[in-house]
């Protein structure tokens, strides 16, 4: 009896140790649990986009730090009511995207699509908006937060009074 559970835990010790030796012939065979479930506190932004790439669009509440997703594809992506933090969305595609009462803290949006966005209640006080296409985003005239000297229609967006989800 004890000789069979001695045998067992050898073999867990071995797929144990495989694990941990990526060039190893044993580590491709032993299977690797890969959720695609999203830490809503922090996550990884390559995290963020494989959860994107298998059809997940909903992140919304999320809190992303020091992320770089410059030229990432997050078109119609919900971002609402998140927490974005030195993050570069240069370039990047969001279009359609919800990021409606998202805080965002020293985000880089220059040069990033933004049609058709809804940037309801959302901070953007603290954001690099240079070159960002804005075309058709909705807003709401004072609760939408902009950095000082931005002219939100002349940047083509869409002033809403009142927001149906």
């Amino acid at each position: 009896m004890f000789v069979a559970i001695r045998d067992d835990e050898m073999d867990h010790v071995k797929t144990m140790a495989a694990r941990q030796q990526p060039d190893s012939s044993t580590y491709s065979k032993v299977p690797m649990f890969q959720p695609l479930l999203l830490n809503r506190y922090m996550p990884e932004a390559t995290t963020l986009l494989q959860n994107y790439k298998h059809g997940q669009r909903n992140f919304a509440g999320i809190s992303l730090a020091n992320a770089n997703l410059s030229h990432a594809d997050l078109k119609g992506a919900d971002l609402s009511y998140s927490e974005l933090n030195t993050v570069d969305l240069s370039q990047a595609n969001l279009r359609g995207a919800d990021l409606s009462y998202a805080k965002l803290s020293k985000v880089d949006l220059r040069g990033a699509d933004l049609r058709g966005a809804m940037l309801i209640g959302t901070d953007l006080r603290d954001v690099s908006l240079q070159n960002t296409n804005l075309q058709a985003a909705d807003y709401i005239p004072g609760t939408t937060l902009f950095p000082q000297e931005f002219d939100p229609q002349e940047a083509g967006m869409s002033p809403v009074q009142t927001v149906s989800r």
